[in-house]
């Protein structure tokens, strides 16, 4: 017999390509096997579930029943078996204790703008915490540089006699262990506890917390509040972290359950997450009563300030003259000294009355420039109503006018100007850094609304002002914009040195346009940054360097990098944050690092003057001693060279040396 062939694998079909794919051949289905339905463990009982909840709405509505009177549990179900996998298609209600409003229509698409209950809700919170600022300051008056007493119970007080009105808060403390001294411990409550608070028509029942030391986590009906104690430390741990309301409202309930005390809501089911919403509520609008609290001292400052400058003024005068008070203004600082705003954030800098130094000395005043893209923001994150008068970013409407002023700029036709650097060094360091040209994309558009952040500093490090990026590249409008906005609240005399990555690039483009106020274009002089400055071209580097440039001494513009390794905790938080939360963290930030340099500004001029003027200097000298060429050749020597290499005959010659020698 002759035995038959079996298939081989050459037999196969397949795909050709890079090599065979081969396809597995398909089986033919049987006919006469059975195919039954099979339905999901738990479909059955979903479906009576569903059925009942039906029902039960039909016969409210015509019979008026409430819907909580209903049992939705079915009789003859069977209970579910301990195994059974909840279905995810199912969406259960989250309970939440202290929840104002009902809940809105689950909608899974990503929330872009506020939605109108958290509108009405912020609405409310700024018309309430002008009436809290009273009893903040009077708390903070009688509890200052004393232990404050536990408030175990909130007595009722009205001059007017109206009728007390009775609410039940949940009272959110802070330790007392330094108290435990000069009270009982089986007096104290515990560390959350109802308090019976009463309020009335003239005092409301914020008021009455804030006024016992307790913060409210509602603007109305709150049935929370968190010990102003806590919160002030929230906002100190603030300071040397990063926002960790989760991570706070986390540690408090496992540290209350470790005690014992189990947060229930109303139908006595222990919570989840008790704390984290009222928290993060309270932590928020308590950072903006003492915002406010600082506006209302500084206008009193700025009143003070003013009444005594008119005094001066009118002592001075031989004759007196009648004021005009309905011109009345604050003293300008126009001519004579820098606006108060910059006082206050760095007096060595800002704090002097004369100005008008030459560049050759070193100028007035110093700054920095620089752009991070590392803080931005996504589009899926959302935003949430606006909550928050940044003190330190520009708006976004005085950054869009440079933009368009420099647009319009750039439209006409270039202005002749002295080149000092060949343009094709420039060139090369713009081509050679992602922030020479603004077109270069740092941040895909399509997931972030907010590209990074591009900061001004002075030389002592301290943050003047921020401009918030929301464009794929490092465009000029940024820079531009902060230091036109600075220059505004300098005198009319004072010279600023800026120094900038691609301080070049932005040199040549403010000589040949006007993307600068005429006003400020002979007051201002470009540098590199001194960590930079390495990466440009050696006939960039001849002038631009802040090393090799006279007047510019030690200062090494890197001050906005040490911004953005304090902020870099803030990346991953602000990133996913509402896109008006995310401003209102980065600016509370910038403003607490601000006061830390300012307070530790002799620290800082000690080190540089021992480590850098005093250290530096020396070893120089010791150079120049040992080198036996007196300093005057020296001099000349080097500003042949200069010469030599800055002409373009020379960077012909040194980049066809560079090539022959590669």
């Amino acid at each position: 017999m002759t035995r038959s062939s079996r298939p081989t694998r050459g037999d196969q079909p397949y795909t050709g390509g890079l090599g065979k794919a081969f396809k597995s051949p398909i089986k033919r289905s049987n006919a006469k096997r059975p195919n039954p339905v099979v339905n999901p463990l738990g479909h059955d009982i979903k479906r009576q579930r569903l059925e009942m909840e039906l029902q039960a709405l039909q016969t409210s509505a015509i019979q008026g029943d409430e819907h909580d009177s209903i049992d939705l549990t079915p009789p003859s179900a069977p209970a579910d078996p301990p195994n059974l996998i909840p279905d995810s298609s199912v969406k259960v209600e989250d309970e939440h204790p202290f929840k104002e409003f009902p809940e809105a229509s689950i909608n899974t698409s990503p929330r872009r703008s506020p939605q109108k209950n958290p509108r009405s809700l912020y609405y409310r919170w700024t018309s309430l915490l002008p009436d809290l600022m009273e009893p903040y300051l009077a708390y903070i008056k009688a509890t200052i540089g004393a232990v404050p007493e536990v408030p175990i119970k909130i007595a009722f007080s009205c001059q007017r006699k109206c009728t007390p009105v009775s609410s039940t808060i949940v009272g959110l403390f802070h330790t007392r262990k330094s108290q435990t001294l000069a009270l009982n411990i089986s007096k104290l409550p515990p560390d959350f506890s109802k308090l019976t608070v009463q309020s009335c028509n003239c005092r409301s029942l914020a008021q009455v917390l804030v006024s016992n030391g307790l913060f409210p986590t509602a603007p109305s009906q709150p049935r929370m509040a968190v010990s102003i104690l806590l919160l002030d430390f929230y906002h100190a741990l603030f300071e040397r972290s990063c926002d960790a309301v989760n991570a706070l409202a986390s540690a408090l309930t496992s540290f209350y359950l470790g005690r014992g005390f189990v947060p229930c809501n109303q139908k006595n089911k222990a919570m989840r997450d008790p704390f984290r919403k009222g928290l993060s509520y309270a932590i928020q609008w308590y950072d903006n009563l003492q915002v406010l609290v600082e506006e209302r001292v500084e206008a009193a400052v700025v009143s003070a300030d003013k009444a005594l400058q008119d005094s001066k003024s009118l002592s001075s005068q031989s004759e007196p003259v009648q004021l005009d008070k309905s011109s009345s203004q604050p003293v300008s600082n126009g001519l004579n000294e820098c606006s108060r705003i910059l006082q206050r954030r760095c007096p060595a800098c800002f704090g002097g009355t004369v100005f008008g130094r030459s560049f050759d000395e070193g100028g007035d005043i110093h700054v920095a420039i620089d752009g991070n893209f590392n803080h931005r923001h996504l589009i899926s994150s959302g935003d949430c109503p606006k909550f928050y008068n940044p003190e330190y970013f520009l708006s976004k409407q005085e950054v869009d006018e440079v933009g368009e002023r420099i647009e319009l700029a750039r439209g006409r036709k270039a202005k002749k100007r002295t080149v000092i650097v060949p343009d094709e060094a420039i060139d090369e360091c713009e081509s050679s850094h992602v922030a020479g040209s603004g077109s270069n994309s740092k941040t895909n558009m399509d997931k972030f609304d907010d590209g990074g952040v591009m900061a001004l500093v002075c030389r002592h490090d301290v943050p003047l002002f921020l401009a918030n990026i929301d464009t794929p590249g490092e465009q000029q409008k940024y820079g531009v914009a902060l230091l036109t906005h600075f220059f505004t609240l300098l005198p009319a005399t004072a010279t600023v040195a800026a120094l900038y990555d691609v301080g070049c690039v932005l040199d040549r483009s403010s000589q040949l346009y006007d993307i600068f106020p005429n006003s400020i274009g002979e007051r201002l002089l470009f540098a590199t940054s001194a960590m930079h400055a390495y990466v440009h071209q050696w006939a960039c580097q001849l002038i631009y360097n802040p090393r090799l440039r006279v007047g510019l001494g030690l200062t090494d513009g890197e001050g906005a990098e040490r911004l953005w390794s304090r902020l870099r905790k803030l990346i991953g938080i602000t990133r996913t944050s509402h896109r008006a939360r995310r401003i209102w963290m980065l600016d509370r930030q910038v403003r607490l690092i601000g006061l830390e340099h300012k307070e530790d500004l002799g620290l800082w001029i000690t080190r540089r003057l021992t480590k850098g003027v005093e250290a530096q200097g020396k070893s120089a000298r010791t150079i120049l001693s040992d080198c036996g060429i007196p300093e005057s050749t020296l001099r000349a020597q080097w500003e042949l060279q200069r010469k030599s290499q800055l002409s373009i005959r020379g960077r012909k010659f040194s980049l066809n040396l560079f090539c022959w020698r590669s």
